[in-house]
């Protein structure tokens, strides 16, 4: 990251420190007491203590087990380099400490990184407001910033009270992204993924008898009579017909469109106006990201209140797109034939059939949004020397006119707006707290009405 004048890059213990947090004999600096704005009451830090800005003053045994921690680690090299092997790997193998600290560091860059992506999702102005300290987006080192966590600022004591709220979140986002990275579901995402096509291959796509490319046409505001050619979009799909037998019935459909996602590597259709043609296709996000984009995991579980990576239920998502409502009911019938039989499938929501199942879906999602959603479990069966084991997949039917209006960024039910109201009233508060900043999310962009 590039130097920036009269800020010190701390990545070592040679380089500018920021102001003691102890005293010689030990002893912590009490506090110094300052009118705060109260938190947020909507937020609740039950699941994510540690981005609680008023954490030490509510938790007296975190304070002393976080003074005891960076006092010890602090002084003591040897313990030091033990809490850096527990934290980046098992220590089945023992590691330089130089080479522990460069993966920490690591994860501290994408700590930043996912907070600056954060900072896109609202206007500039707000943006300013909520720019990081460079003295904390410049430190890598993990006892640099637990001198932060404790540091006090006599001349502005609001501006310390920020530094170290943000040395703490830079802190606890790092440990999110490593639990995040070691979590077993996470690891096994991509073989689960390929299981999942093969299967999909054999019991779905080796019955198509008829493959043909098709384009759709697409007006921005289908209200209007008439549109100016700027305003036409075509879609363009690769149309797959399966024709397969299946108990007392042949099933006869076609398949607009078809792709998996694992939760890790996907962020979203790539939709952009004024093209002319358009295909069905992914965009990446957070690419500059060391370990592998997992900011999309670290949204949800800060969104849902989850601490554990293992919670996340929809890790791996199965999509399709077919003609018309008709046809969705009739793949899904032919999906639960293909897959196990209907008692592998739970959580069924058919906003087609069922617009009263929109009170399962998440609050943030849009009226206008239409789709049928199921979990199925998959038996995965391994290597000879494995057990056998069940692995979820979120499955998502979607006609060709509710997938153009949820993936069309002008429409209010688009995949972009969804996303950003989830960042910005589901992450956001845990990110950049009022009590820190003195704004709530909601006046750096209101909700708003569906």
């Amino acid at each position: 990251m590039t130097q920036r004048t009269g800020t010190p890059i701390v990545n070592s213990e040679s380089s500018a420190s920021p102001p003691a947090i102890f005293h010689p004999n030990g002893r912590s600096r009490p506090a110094r007491q300052i009118p705060l704005r109260p938190s947020n009451p909507e937020v609740d830090y039950h699941a994510h203590p540690f981005l609680d800005p008023d954490l030490f003053r509510r938790d007296r045994y975190a304070l002393r087990y976080f003074i005891r921690l960076f006092r010890d680690y602090l002084r003591n090299d040897w313990q030091y380099a033990k809490l850096l092997e527990r934290l980046v790997h098992s220590g089945a193998k023992e590691q330089a400490c130089e080479t522990n600290e460069r993966v920490l560091s690591s994860y501290f860059e994408d700590a930043d990184l996912y907070v600056r992506e954060l900072l896109k999702m609202v206007p500039d102005g707000w943006g300013q407001i909520c720019e990081p300290q460079p003295e904390i987006e410049d430190c890598r080192d993990l006892r640099c910033l637990g001198r932060y966590v404790f540091s006090h600022d006599e001349g502005d004591p609001l501006r310390g009270r920020r530094l170290r709220f943000e040395a703490q979140r830079k802190l606890y986002l790092a440990k999110l992204l490593i639990q995040i990275e070691n979590t077993r579901s996470v690891q096994d995402g991509p073989r689960h993924r390929r299981y999942l096509n093969d299967l999909l291959e054999r019991e779905l796509w080796a019955y198509v008898v008829e493959t043909r490319d098709e384009s759709a046409p697409y007006t921005l505001d289908p209200a209007r009579d008439s549109v100016t050619e700027a305003e036409q979009e075509d879609w363009h799909f690769r149309v797959r017909r399966v024709v397969r037998d299946v108990p007392g019935s042949k099933v006869d459909i076609e398949i607009h469109h078809f792709d998996t996602r694992f939760k890790k590597e996907s962020a979203g259709y790539d939709y952009a106006p004024g093209r002319g043609a358009y295909q069905v296709s992914e965009r990446p996000r957070y690419g500059r990201m060391k370990r592998g984009r997992s900011a999309s995991i670290l949204s949800k579980m800060l969104r849902k209140g989850i601490n554990n990576p293992s919670a996340i239920t929809d890790m791996l998502g199965a999509k399709f797109i077919v003609e018309g409502e008709r046809d969705v009911r009739r793949l899904a019938d032919l999906l639960h034939e293909v897959l196990g039989g209907l008692f592998m499938f739970r959580n069924q929501v058919d906003l087609f059939e069922h617009p009263e199942h929109r009170d399962r879906l998440n609050p943030f999602s849009s009226r206008d949004f239409r789709a049928f959603k199921e979990d199925v479990d998959i038996l995965y069966e391994g290597e000879p020397h494995e057990a056998s084991y069940l692995f979820s997949v979120e499955l998502q039917i979607l006609t060709r006119e509710s997938f153009l209006q949820t993936v069309h960024s002008r429409a209010y039910a688009s995949h972009r707006e969804y996303k950003r109201r989830q960042f910005l009233h589901g992450v956001m508060p845990y990110i950049f707290p009022a009590s820190v900043y003195g704004h709530p999310v909601s006046e750096m962009v209101p909700l708003g009405g569906d």
